[in-house]
């Protein structure tokens, strides 16, 4: 049985072995990743025990990076031989490997995926556009998962094409053809506890330029894969 720590207090499973898979501890997450923002003083003084309990409860914690498993050892006091790192992959059930070259005489076309503005960092992603505009380069951006806040990201370069679902056939073939025209996948995530939409971009061969932040040097070898920027740089390390 394999469940999330917050489930694990309500299972009657005696006699069955139990296996929680996460992506980060909870701890990791708290004021950061949206569902553990705005807790209450109860909430907060209560999450690392019941997680802790719940981890040294289980048969195995499975998580998906070295990033998380090593917090979860050293957080819980966990026996390293009971944490297993089990990355997830592409949900992709045909990944599109296609021969890439540089764009020399054509216009680059970036990617950008995220349904969180201003978390996935859309923002950045519209400005870096811009900017790489601005220096002459003939740059288009593609932003799938979020549409703008307000019209002033609104760009004649800038195509937002809304939440796409690999559940809807003419939907997932249109986000295909995105990832397949793409150069560069762009990912600017100012929190992130693993990014499986980077597993998504190396299914079709596509190199990104993404934040160094958590579990993501784990999915992007730098300077190999694609480039790791600092979280908290300025558009033009972006663009550069």
């Amino acid at each position: 049985v394999t469940v999330t720590a917050g489930c694990l207090p309500l299972l009657n499973v005696a006699n069955q072995p139990v296996v929680l898979w996460n992506d980060a501890t909870y701890a990791q997450q708290l004021d950061l990743a949206p569902f553990w923002s705005r807790l209450g003083s109860r909430s907060r003084r209560k999450l690392e025990r019941t997680e802790g309990t719940a981890m040294r409860s289980v048969s195995k914690v499975l998580l998906t990076s070295r990033w998380a498993a090593d917090d979860a050892i050293r957080r819980y006091e966990l026996d390293p031989a009971r944490v297993l790192i089990v990355p997830v992959g592409a949900n992709i059930e045909t990944p599109n490997v296609v021969e890439r070259q540089r764009p020399s005489d054509r216009a680059i076309r970036l990617l950008a995926v995220g349904v969180e503005w201003h978390r996935k960092g859309i923002d950045i992603a519209v400005e870096t556009l811009r900017l790489l505009r601005s220096k002459g380069h003939d740059a288009w951006l593609d932003v799938v998962g979020v549409s703008p806040p307000d019209g002033s990201w609104r760009d004649d370069h800038v195509r937002f094409h809304g939440f796409l679902s690999k559940r809807v056939d003419a939907e997932a073939s249109r986000l295909s053809d995105l990832y397949t025209s793409a150069d560069v996948f762009l990912f600017p995530s100012r929190e992130e506890p693993y990014g499986a939409v980077l597993c998504e971009a190396a299914a079709y061969s596509l190199p990104v330029v993404a934040t160094d932040l958590n579990a993501i040097p784990e999915i992007v070898v730098n300077g190999v894969t694609g480039e790791l920027v600092p979280l908290g740089s300025d558009v033009s390390q972006w663009a550069s």
